[in-house]
């Protein structure tokens, strides 16, 4: 297949929604260390959804079992460990060479990063339920059934130690991407008025939620939910009208693209990263205020820095990232 075949045929639309699915996350990483606003509160419904969502979406079901776990330890579990741990090494230099042991553990827990290894488990059961259950009635009652499922064992402190449940209750998640992948061509064919809509209801319905439930927000590592159908509903209506905009306008920007290409790399070391930058700036005196606008400074240097890693990684060591040459 050529180069330009390949091209043509690539959505960039969806690689610029994973840029700024990943954006909105390293932002709120460098914001941190900062007074949190309500940035937190509009974005939590959209964040980490919109990421899962995008997976199911690009998920390929036709595949065997078998086929689907080899390309998962390739493409995500090598890059993953080779990833963390080269950050894990960076932190001894501050905590010593007994945090080697520690440091591996907490990257197969989830205490730190602890989206790989609910992605891991949470993909894994994903593909199952498309690969095996096929309808898309069944594929939806078995979603919500996982988040249900998730929700009883978190409050009953029954797995809260380890990252299941967590991959449990993010199923209904991937079901958007899913569902808008098999029912695309007929969103694409919606007027602009009706996702203007859609998003004119995610912005009432955020601000309802905010006078309701005040100083709340959804927080999907420690399955928070402060209303459980009307959190999930704020996401399905978010995340839904970010693909159908997106999508119905073939969304491009190179910005958005080069991000949502590197996103492996950007994700596990942008919290370093900050951390690096954060001191840097402090040894050479330059002070920064402390608002939002530091954060987007931080957030933009943060994916430059991160985004020449990659490519580096991928120019001279590709499957340290999970890719080929």
């Amino acid at each position: 297949m050529t180069l330009d075949l390949v091209k043509r045929n690539r959505k960039e639309w969806i690689d610029a929604l994973r840029g700024l699915a990943m954006f909105l996350v390293v932002f709120g990483h460098a914001l941190d260390v900062y007074p949190k606003p309500d940035y937190f509160l509009f974005t939590s419904p959209l964040r980490m959804p919109l990421f899962f969502a995008i997976s199911a979406y690009l998920l390929n079901d036709t595949k065997t079992l078998k086929q689907f776990l080899i390309n998962l330890v390739r493409g995500f579990i090598v890059p993953w460990m080779i990833l963390g741990m080269a950050r894990v090494v960076i932190m001894i230099s501050f905590k010593g060479g007994s945090y080697l042991w520690e440091g591996f553990l907490r990257l197969l827990t989830g205490e730190d990063l602890w989206f790989m290894p609910c992605y891991l488990i949470a993909v894994i059961l994903h593909f199952i339920i498309r690969k095996y259950l096929k309808k898309d009635v069944w594929i939806t009652l078995a979603s919500f059934a996982c988040f249900l499922l998730g929700l009883v064992l978190h409050r009953k402190g029954f797995l809260s130690h380890t990252i299941i449940n967590q991959a449990l209750t993010v199923q209904p998640f991937f079901l958007i991407g899913y569902l808008f992948r098999r029912k695309e061509s007929l969103f694409l064919q919606m007027r602009w008025s009706s996702i203007a809509l859609a998003g004119s209801l995610y912005l009432a319905l955020f601000v309802l939620a905010t006078k309701v439930f005040p100083s709340t927000l959804i927080d999907i590592h420690l399955i928070k939910y402060y209303n459980i159908p009307l959190c999930l509903f704020l996401s399905f209506l978010g995340v839904w009208t970010l693909f159908s905009a997106t999508a119905k306008a073939d969304f491009k920007s190179w910005t958005l693209s080069f991000i949502g290409q590197n996103t492996l790399v950007i994700y596990i070391w942008s919290g370093g990263a900050i951390t690096i930058l954060t001191k840097l700036f402090s040894l050479i005196g330059w002070t920064l205020p402390i608002n939002g606008w530091t954060a987007l400074l931080l957030t933009v240097c943060t994916c430059l820095l991160c985004g020449i890693s990659s490519v580096l990684l991928t120019n001279y060591v590709p499957w340290a990232v999970g890719r080929r040459k």
